[in-house]
């Protein structure tokens, strides 16, 4: 029987009952959850400076009490990276909490050596040679900036050996994600590779074609099945709504990925094979991964305060938006001129609905009525003492910082394809862009094998480039990488240097939106793909 794990988290709690809903109606073996991003890995750090008691993500510990009971009745294991910067502390509560409700049998375990935080801080000289992970000339030792904290990211084996040695529930911090290991589901590469770590973002949030979807409001969290071969089916609790679909799993294999090598410090995925087929509804199959040995060195997330920020927000409105958007722009340089900001940006192609509300009694506005739902809608025994060291990896193999990256090797003329029409890229074309650290990632892909290769030959880098238009950095050209996934009809592009994250001047700091943005551009389609239909 295949193992059936859970994910109840896309970053910081998306769904306040997702947990339970998954431990009642997933039919589970293992609940995890990922709880952290490197936004709210720095907001953590900052807290713990503030208070040694937090610097943890409180969302899992409130989820994780609505619904204990039912996870301990049904010997469902509980994994999560939700210790962020105080992994022990965030123990100690759920340790507190099964000792409250009367459970003395309950083994939690803590995973730690993520946290470098003192040692890039107060021990600069033994970290002087860290390199950054897409630049090798760019070493820590010459940052203008003070770290305040550093995680690294370490290997699931420490969750695996804490299962073996009993564990119900383990706390982690920034491991690599809690449903990606290959030992314990006996496979050589587990199904991870982002399909159900961004919760309800594979189950239709955040798709370009949810126009194809039913209701898509209560979405369901994803369900992976791992088998022995290293194969996984992908699916989703029958009882809330959303779908599983070929299309939204390869957008989601799309989102983040790193090129056709996926490095972690268990195990590289080569996803040049990669193949997803529809099996029934709402059940689809990912397979063709192959395995290759972990790269010597694992990556780290180092965050430092760089300054302060302000925003200010204006809207245009009737007509000639871009004539008005671009008199504001000068009127705004004009103002600004001998002003001493790092930084001053307004960015095209985003539109910003203001959702308010109003009560008559402060408590039917409270956060759990307001924030709460409306932060849900960005993704949709007691231990004995004993210290586990996890292994080492036998092996390893040293891989190029510079990923390979090619135009297609076979290119078409676009007359060979006949007669064009000009229309939106997204009328036929699917996108799918997240965000790796400072990185933006895109994937494109088409829905039908003979619309793949006009894809293949029209998505070049310099045209990606001219689809950017205004929105493309000219005063500090960005690399780009760019490579193929041809059994999913698929290319991928990497913009090295483009986001910023927390210092981001971007409305889009996290590139989640800059698919869209793209395949709204206007370009010349063939007229005998646009007749099959738009998406």
């Amino acid at each position: 029987m295949p193992l059936r794990i859970g994910n109840v988290s896309g970053a910081t709690g998306d769904h306040p009952q997702a947990m339970h809903r998954m431990a009642y109606h997933g039919n589970v073996n293992i609940i995890v959850g990922d709880w952290l991003s490197e936004m709210n890995i720095a907001w953590n750090a900052i807290s713990k400076s503030q208070d040694p008691e937090v610097g943890f993500e409180q969302g899992f510990l409130d989820q994780l009490d609505t619904c204990l009971d039912r996870i301990l009745e049904q010997g469902i294991k509980v994994i999560t990276n939700a210790g962020a910067l105080n992994t022990p502390a965030l123990a100690a509560k759920v340790e507190s909490l099964c000792r409250d409700r009367g459970y003395e049998g309950v083994t939690v375990a803590q995973v730690l050596g993520d946290d470098i935080s003192d040692l890039v801080r107060e021990k600069p000289g033994n970290v002087t040679g860290l390199q950054h992970l897409d630049h090798e000339e760019w070493v820590l030792g010459e940052w203008e900036f003070e770290p305040h904290c550093g995680v690294a990211y370490i290997g699931a084996w420490r969750i695996v050996e804490a299962l073996k040695a009993g564990a119900d529930i383990v706390v982690c911090g920034r491991v690599t994600d809690a449903d990606s290991w290959d030992e314990l589901a006996g496979a050589l590469v587990a199904g991870r590779l982002n399909l159900i770590e961004c919760g309800a973002y594979v189950t239709g949030a955040n798709f370009s074609g949810f126009k194809s979807l039913p209701d898509l409001v209560d979405l369901a969290f994803p369900i992976a099945e791992l088998s022995r071969d290293g194969t996984c089916v992908i699916t989703k609790c029958e009882k809330y709504a959303g779908a599983m679909t070929r299309e939204n799993t390869i957008a989601q294999l799309l989102y983040e990925l790193q090129g056709e090598l996926y490095l972690n410090p268990d195990v590289v995925a080569d996803l040049s094979n990669i193949s997803i087929q529809q099996l029934d509804r709402d059940r689809v199959r990912v397979q063709g991964i192959t395995g290759l040995p972990p790269p010597p060195t694992t990556k780290a997330m180092i965050a430092a305060p760089a300054g302060y920020q302000a925003e200010a927000t204006f809207y245009i409105n009737g007509l000639d938006i871009a004539r008005k958007a671009q008199t504001m722009r000068n009127q705004l340089e004009h103002t600004f001129t001998g002003h001493t900001f790092s930084k001053l940006s307004q960015q095209a192609g985003t539109v910003r609905p203001r959702v308010f509300a109003q009560a008559r009694r402060k408590e039917d506005i409270s956060a759990d009525k307001f924030k709460i739902p409306i932060y849900a809608l960005r993704m949709q025994s007691y231990p004995d003492g004993r210290v586990i060291q996890a292994p080492s990896p036998s092996q390893t193999r040293e891989y190029p910082v510079q990923r390979p990256s090619y135009e297609t090797r076979s290119p078409i003329s676009l007359s060979h394809f006949g007669p064009t029409q000009c229309a939106p890229l997204g009328s036929i074309v699917h996108a799918r862009s997240g965000d790796k650290a400072d990185n933006s990632n895109i994937g494109f892909f088409v829905r039908h094998k003979d619309e793949y290769p006009w894809l293949q030959s029209f998505l070049t880098v310099p045209r990606l480039k001219e689809l950017f238009a205004d929105d493309w950095p000219k005063d500090s050209e960005p690399a780009v990488e760019r490579c193929e996934f041809p059994e999913i009809c698929a290319v991928h592009f990497r913009v090295l240097d483009f986001l910023g994250i927390a210092s981001s001047s971007r409305i889009d700091g996290l590139g989640k939106g800059v698919g869209e943005y793209l395949r709204s551009a206007v370009v010349d389609i063939p007229v005998k793909f646009l007749e099959r239909g738009w998406i």
